[in-house]
């Protein structure tokens, strides 16, 4: 947009001079809003029919207005996910409109968690020996946490699927050499056998006790063993998103609709920021919420059959450690 091309008390006669003027595309309904608005930011015009008077040219340029229910609610999480989302659809586009990543390696590159956060989810007891925090309470972070992530994800993908801009579903995924690639129906059987084997040698009720036992390391030595065993011809599997992309062109018609245009790496940098921070506070305030009514229950005399660390007076504090360590992402606020 060059704006330097306007000069105050500036006569118009329509919206197409002002797009030549700006050298910026002639575009139609919310795309051409969103394409005034951005111009507001550096200039205050009137419109007088089809005219535009140009009454000021701002010294500087004034922030973009978030018009997302002030910053506040699942929204703004909704909102920003999706302008993320689609930003790393087009920035990740290569041969083809699909890309297969699991739901850590989304919230990663959405700026929703740090790199700690994989790798100490499936090692929880290690972490509580690194942090002085009882097992416990960091299950409950994970549990937690994971719930709120699947939610904010799955909300903002199902968004953009009602607009028709992606389609996605859950896949089965197996390497084997630096390989990747779906499933085969027999090698889901396979994987199957493999796991409930494992579960059954380790004395395991499920997948998830796998984790929050601390013996997932064992857990997934053991299947591939047993994977090797059964003739499988794959190192290991995972589950992941497979997300496929409508054109680009639409795409970027969304971008101006949620955005006003295409993120700058700046903006990107901004946008991810807001997310760490829109997770680290919602994380913190939830288990605020789950502190206060576990003490309230306690006062009450109501025996509490499970989560008895959230009455604890440590539990807000170890919570605040664990956000510290495995969320926020201290190269977005430079």
């Amino acid at each position: 947009m060059r704006v330097e091309n306007l000069k105050k008390n500036m006569h118009i006669k329509n919206y197409r001079e002002l797009c030549q003027i700006l050298d910026i595309e002639v575009k139609a309904g919310n795309s051409k809003k969103t394409q005034l608005a951005e111009l507001q930011r550096y200039c205050s015009y009137k419109k007088v029919g089809h005219a535009f008077y140009i009454e000021d040219i701002y010294q500087e340029t004034k922030p973009r207005l978030d018009r997302r229910k002030n910053g506040k609610g699942n929204s703004v999480f909704s909102d920003i996910m999706q302008i993320l989302i689609l930003d790393t659809l087009v920035r990740e586009r290569k041969e083809g409109s699909t890309i297969v990543k699991t739901r850590n390696q989304l919230l990663f590159a959405l700026g929703a968690i740090n790199e700690f956060y994989t790798y100490h989810q499936e090692r929880p007891f290690a972490l509580s020996e690194q942090t002085g925090i009882d097992a416990p309470t960091i299950k409950d972070f994970y549990e937690t946490s994971n719930s709120n992530f699947k939610g904010i994800l799955e909300t903002a993908l199902n968004a953009l699927r009602k607009k028709s801009l992606l389609m996605y579903d859950k896949v089965n995924m197996v390497a084997h050499k630096n390989i990747y690639r779906e499933a085969a129906s027999e090698e889901k059987e396979l994987i199957l056998k493999a796991e409930i084997e494992t579960l059954k040698e380790l004395g395991l009720k499920d997948i998830h006790a796998a984790i929050t036992s601390g013996k997932w390391d064992q857990f997934k030595k053991r299947q591939k063993l047993k994977l090797k065993e059964l003739g499988a011809e794959f190192t290991f599997s995972y589950v992941a998103y497979r997300i496929t992309a409508n054109e680009t062109n639409y795409l970027q018609d969304e971008f101006d609709y949620l955005l006003d245009h295409f993120l700058s790496d700046t903006e990107r940098m901004q946008y991810l920021a807001k997310m760490n921070d829109l997770v680290a506070t919602r994380l913190l305030t939830n288990a605020k919420r789950r502190h206060q009514k576990a003490t309230e229950n306690v006062g009450l005399g109501m025996a509490m059959k499970r989560k008895d660390n959230r009455q604890k007076e440590e539990y807000i504090d170890d919570f605040k450690k664990l956000i510290g360590l495995l969320v926020l992402r201290e190269e977005l606020k430079n």
